[in-house]
C-alpha cells in the first residue's frame, strides 16, 4: 500500500466538491484523518502486524458510493480504529473514543450499546468494532457502528437489539446509524448460501424487496466457485421508522468482478438493468488514481423494490 494517509485525505476533500456533497470539505477531512491516521500509518509499517478484517489487503479503510435514481450521490467510508495486539475487549476504550468522535452520542450510551453487545465476548476474540461516516448533498451526515456478533446466537442476539426483529439465523455483524438527533437505525448482516440453478425469487430464506438485487443474483450466480457459496454474499436486514427492508452485499471476487473484464461486465449490466447514472464510479476512480490511491471494487450492495440503490465498496490495494 503505497499512498499515504494525506493522499487519501486529499481524494476524499476533492471528490466532496467534484459530486457537489460539500464545496468546503475543510472539517470532512479533517475529521477523517483524526479517525484513520493512526490505523493508516500503523498498516503502512507493518501490514502483517496491522492487518484489518475490513479489506481484502488488510487496509483499515473503506471507501464507498451510493447511487440511486435521485441522481443524488453519497460518499461514505469505514475506518477500523483498532490496535491488533489487542483482542475486542482491550480495544474498548479505543473503541469510545472514535464512537465518540464520529456519533457524537454521550458516553453513556456508547458504553450501554458495546457494553450490551461485548460484555460475554469469549476472551481472545480478535473481531472489531468498526466506525462509519457518510456524507450527501445539502449537508447531510450519518454515522454508523459496527459490532461483531459471530459467537451469539440468533435468540441471544435478538434480545440486544433496540427492537423485536426476526433474524434468519445468526449474525456476522450488527450495524447501528446515528443521526443529529440519536439512532436512527440498526442492521444486522447474514451469510446468505447461493444456491446453484435457482433463482433468488425462490431462495428458501424470506427475503424482501429484493427485485433489482435478484436480478444481479440471477446473473451472475453462476460464477461462484462451490467452495465460496456459503460466504461470498451478505443478506442485510434493516429496521427502521419504515420497518424492515433487506439489501443484498455481492463480494467482489466470487462474483467474478475482481478483474477488469468482470468488472466491466457487471457495470454493463447494471446499466442495463439499475436506471441510476453511473457516471460519479468513474469519477471516484479517475480522481483517486490521480492521487496515487489506487482502490478495486470490493463489495456491491444493491436494494429497494421498487427505487433501485447501488453501492460499490472500494478497497485499498
Amino acid at each position: 500500500m503505497k499512498a499515504r494517509v494525506d493522499d487519501l485525505l486529499a481524494a476524499f476533500g476533492e471528490l466532496l466538491v467534484e459530486l457537489d456533497i460539500d464545496n468546503d470539505p475543510t472539517e470532512p477531512v479533517a475529521e477523517l484523518g483524526r479517525l484513520l491516521a493512526r490505523p493508516w500509518s500503523d498498516h503502512r509499517r507493518d501490514p502483517a502486524a496491522c492487518r484489518s478484517a475490513l479489506t481484502r489487503s488488510g487496509a483499515p479503510f473503506e471507501l464507498s458510493l451510493k447511487l440511486d435514481m435521485g441522481g443524488d450521490p453519497s460518499l461514505r467510508y469505514v475506518v477500523d480504529t483498532a490496535d491488533h495486539a489487542l483482542d475486542l475487549s482491550g480495544n474498548l476504550e479505543r473503541y469510545l473514543d472514535a464512537a465518540r468522535m464520529t456519533t457524537g452520542q454521550p458516553d453513556g450510551v456508547l458504553r450501554q450499546l458495546l457494553d450490551c453487545h461485548l460484555h460475554d465476548v469469549p476472551p481472545g476474540t480478535k473481531g472489531t468494532v468498526m466506525h462509519g461516516v457518510g456524507r450527501a448533498g445539502g449537508g447531510r451526515r450519518r454515522s454508523s457502528l459496527y459490532v461483531p456478533a459471530s459467537w451469539l446466537v440468533a435468540d441471544d442476539l435478538e434480545k440486544r437489539l433496540p427492537g423485536p426483529v426476526p433474524l434468519p439465523r445468526p449474525a456476522e455483524v450488527v450495524g447501528y446509524d446515528f443521526g443529529a438527533g440519536g439512532l436512527t437505525c440498526w442492521k444486522t448482516y447474514h451469510w446468505l448460501s447461493v444456491e446453484p440453478g435457482r433463482v433468488l425469487a425462490d431462495h428458501p430464506d424470506p427475503l424482501r424487496n429484493l427485485t433489482y438485487a435478484g436480478q444481479v443474483y440471477d446473473r451472475f450466480s453462476a460464477a461462484v466457485p462451490d467452495s465460496a457459496r456459503g460466504m461470498s454474499t451478505f443478506l442485510q436486514r434493516k429496521v427502521d421508522g419504515n420497518g424492515t427492508q433487506d439489501k443484498l452485499f455481492f463480494f467482489a471476487g466470487p462474483w467474478g468482478w475482481a478483474g477488469p473484464d468482470g468488472l466491466a461486465d457487471l457495470l454493463a449490466f447494471l446499466s442495463g438493468v439499475v436506471a441510476v447514472d453511473l457516471g460519479p464510479l468513474r469519477l471516484v476512480s479517475a480522481l483517486t488514481r490521480r492521487h496515487q490511491v489506487n482502490l478495486h471494487l470490493g463489495l456491491l450492495a444493491v436494494g429497494g423494490e421498487t427505487s433501485p440503490s447501488v453501492t460499490f465498496y472500494l478497497w485499498p490495494t
